[in-house]
């Protein structure tokens, strides 16, 4: 007897669905303001004082006030000489013995004779005064506000799926193949 025997296997089919990850992200936000700091300086400035009149006085400028002094006095001093000139002009043509004239006096008188004398001029250093006054300084800080709405993450997961079926079933075929057959069993 020849049997004959087909075999076709089952075949299995898988479904698959991926999975799906999705984040929805919402960005952080930072609301930042400031004031920037305000730095505020006065200062006065210093006053400074320069008296001159002495050297202006040195070369011969003088105030109005100082001025009527020197020449009262200059006057002064010119009569004290004329004083003393004529004084002694009186005794030299006292004392006779000498022989001094008249003409030699008036001859004398006939000539000026001036001195001269080199200096520096002025002769005084100026009187420099000054006042300083102190810096005053104002400092209003800077401010910095942050405002911070914080971000967030949401993770959306969507399973993935195997799904299995069957997609051919088996079969088993048995066939005689003979001429010979005997049906009892």
């Amino acid at each position: 007897m020849q049997l004959r025997i087909d075999q076709v296997f089952a075949r299995i089919g898988l479904s698959i669905k991926d999975p799906m990850f999705r984040l929805d992200v919402t960005s952080p936000r930072l609301n930042v303001k400031s004031n920037p700091p305000r730095l505020e300086i006065t200062s006065r400035l210093p006053d400074i004082s320069i008296d001159q009149t002495q050297c202006f006085a040195d070369m011969g400028k003088r105030t109005p006030v100082e001025f009527m002094s020197y020449m009262a006095n200059l006057a002064w001093a010119s009569g004290q000489q004329g004083t003393e000139r004529t004084a002694a002009e009186g005794e030299m043509l006292a004392s006779i013995e000498d022989g001094v004239t008249v003409s030699d006096i008036a001859f004398e008188n006939s000539f000026d004779i001036k001195e001269y004398d080199v200096a520096a001029v002025p002769s005084h250093p100026p009187e420099i005064g000054f006042a300083v006054y102190p810096v005053n300084i104002k400092v209003e800080p800077g401010t910095v506000e942050a405002d911070l709405e914080p971000g967030a993450v949401r993770g959306n997961l969507d399973w993935g799926q195997v799904r299995a079926y069957l997609l051919q079933p088996p079969q088993l075929d048995i066939q005689y193949v003979g001429r010979n057959y005997d049906n009892i069993i």
